[in-house]
């Protein structure tokens, strides 16, 4: 498979980070990858790894405390806050006040 810079980080959130997803971002993946023209077995492939390395979050957060730039990327805020993860400028920390490192995809990696 090839090393591309996506590719890459993908691979390193999996290994280093407790990647999130949810419900909304697998649907936000799905429609981006098809309206850029990817085949449907390299959508499903990636939604594969998804599921299997990262964890899914149920949201309940409808409103973020910050509103983005990009009215796309409340899904991927409200997936960190209610997965626990870590916010920059919001000092939200992961289970139980961790430190771990957890991450969500941002919707502009993807394009």
């Amino acid at each position: 498979m090839a090393r591309t810079p996506k590719r890459r980080m993908l691979v390193h959130v999996a290994a280093k980070h407790v990647g999130l997803y949810c419900s909304e971002i697998i649907d936000e993946y799905t429609e981006k990858l098809t309206t850029k023209g990817h085949p449907p077995d390299r959508i499903r492939k990636l939604l594969v790894v998804l599921d299997g390395t990262f964890e899914e979050v149920a949201l309940t957060t409808t409103v973020p405390p910050v509103a983005p730039p990009d009215p796309d990327d409340v899904v991927f805020i409200l997936c960190c806050l209610d997965g626990k993860g870590r916010l920059p400028g919001l000092g939200r920390q992961g289970p139980s006040g961790s430190k771990r490192r957890i991450s969500v995809i941002l919707n502009r990696q993807m394009r």
